[in-house]
């Protein structure tokens, strides 16, 4: 960061480099706190809704910051569009992953660990151009997830949304997802039926609401409608949670990768020991300069 004179407002100002990138066009500007400074947290939160706008601002999904980390090559703080802090963000973690193996930020070569709100996590470069994360077990747990008044596994249940019933599926993947399998994903006004998910009673801190079509053996498509954020064009946790879902459901053959389509790419989903793996492509667009 740097601070500049600026006359006509009165005295300094802020600026804080970074870079965009993203990942099938989930996209977040990343801040590197170890070659140089960072926002503190609470600015970077402050400064999220303005300089994430499409319109008036940079334009992204969130802020991702990297910042000094014992045991970790990086601790990734993720902030939404909206200010609110995520606790997990599958392609934010490889971009971030990426963004410290170009700096040779990392203690070994073609891999990051970086620690989130979810816990620790490794990122691989793949031949390819792909990275993949490892993004944890699935907990399917109602009373872990933070649900309102439901226990044990919430998988294909039919659930009340304002005097409609959905059949839903429940799995937290770092963030708490709702997962619909649809007929269609074209078809939904997902604008309106996004929000009526993400904060229905069932989730007090609310929810990111994904609604998934099976395609092919093997391949969804998927839509997502992310709780800080609304749709974005690709969500890591959300394919996570579809996958997860559809082998639950037996509706893809377990241990078999799944192909999930986004609207702004695929990214793949596997499991090793019960660990889910996300992969996917990581973008740079451009380094710029903010005021804060």
């Amino acid at each position: 960061m740097a601070w500049h004179a600026m006359p006509e407002k009165g005295g300094y100002v802020v600026q804080m480099g970074f870079v965009k990138m993203h990942g099938c066009g989930n996209d977040y500007l990343y801040v590197d706190g170890i070659s140089g400074a960072a926002p503190a947290p609470k600015a970077a939160a402050q400064a999220a809704p303005r300089l994430c706008a499409r319109h008036t601002g940079v334009g992204a999904d969130g802020i991702i910051l990297l910042l000094p980390c014992e045991g970790a090559d990086a601790r990734m703080r993720m902030f939404n569009a909206d200010g609110t802090e995520g606790a997990m963000c599958g392609n934010g973690a490889r971009c971030a992953g990426a963004l410290l193996m170009a700096r040779g930020l990392t203690a070994q070569s073609g891999r990051a660990l970086v620690r989130t709100n979810s816990g620790l996590r490794t990122v691989t470069h793949r031949p390819g151009g792909l990275y993949t994360v490892e993004m944890g077990a699935p907990e399917w747990r109602a009373e872990e997830m933070g649900l309102a008044g439901l226990r044990g596994r919430v998988l294909g249940r039919p659930l009340e949304f304002e005097g409609e019933s959905r059949r839903v599926s429940c799995v937290a993947v770092g963030n708490v997802h709702c997962v619909q399998f649809v007929p269609d994903t074209t078809a939904l006004r997902l604008e309106e039926l996004g929000p009526r998910v993400a904060y229905a009673g069932w989730f007090p801190s609310g929810a990111n609401a994904g609604f998934a079509q099976l395609c092919g053996e093997n391949e969804l498509r998927m839509r997502v409608y992310e709780r800080g954020s609304k749709e974005t064009l690709a969500c890591g946790t959300g394919a996570c949670a579809a996958a997860a879902c559809a082998w639950a459901l037996g509706l893809c053959t377990q241990g078999s990768p799944i192909a999930v389509h986004m609207p702004g790419g695929t990214l793949w989903v596997s499991e090793n020991a019960g660990q889910l793996l996300l992969t996917g492509p990581v973008q740079a667009v451009f380094e710029g300069k903010a005021e804060i």
